[in-house]
């Protein structure tokens, strides 16, 4: 966005040139948006990556192009989140606990909500787990199946869009073991000697 000029030359602006390149660059790139006198456009394709850049403009009337602006301010473009960091699965009885860091990379918009899905280990469908909005870093799957391992996934969300989901290890939860059965117990000289059947189920 930038301001007409001061003066038109007596003609009517009827375009705007546009150039950019990367600060550590000398030469410029013109931007292609045809013949327009508007004063704002937006330049797609530029890298995040790449780093900063700059912008110039110069008016056009009847009599030709007038000078460049001088160099904007430079500008980094926008990108989704990277990757959330350390995501960790800790197994509980019937539910999974999952923590992470936030992106070491935002993508210079603020990371305001992450998305986190579930899945059976051997299955094929995510299940969405719906927590709303939320920026918290960790959350507790609930009403799991003890023995069945499970994957958990997490994505971060900004103003541009989603980043890539992080996927956890296969985590199995786990609940207390049952009741041993068959308990005997036989005696002996000086000794006695007990012998049970393992509990089913085993917490697994």
């Amino acid at each position: 966005m930038w301001s007409a000029p001061a003066n038109d030359g007596g003609s009517d602006v009827t375009d705007y040139l546009i150039g950019y390149r990367l600060t550590g660059e000398t030469s410029w790139t013109p931007y292609d948006d045809g013949e327009s006198p508007n004063r704002t456009a937006t330049v797609s394709g530029l890298s995040r990556d790449a780093g900063f850049y700059v912008f110039r403009v110069a008016a056009v009337n009847a009599i030709g192009e007038g000078a460049a602006s001088l160099p904007s301010n430079a500008v980094r473009p926008l990108a989704t989140a990277g990757p959330v960091a350390e995501l960790a699965v800790k197994p509980g009885n019937e539910q999974l606990t999952a923590t992470w860091n936030p992106p070491l990379d935002n993508g210079g918009a603020t990371v305001f909500d992450y998305e986190i899905e579930y899945k059976n280990e051997a299955g094929t469908a995510w299940s969405i787990f719906p927590d709303g909005r939320s920026t918290a870093s960790s959350v507790t799957i609930p009403n799991l199946v003890n023995g069945v391992s499970y994957i958990v996934r997490v994505r971060p969300v900004n103003s541009v869009g989603r980043g890539a989901f992080t996927e956890s290890d296969a985590e199995m939860p786990y609940g207390l073991p049952g009741v041993p059965t068959g308990l005997v117990v036989s005696g002996g000289v000086g000794r006695l000697t007990a012998s049970w059947t393992a509990s089913s189920p085993n917490g697994r």
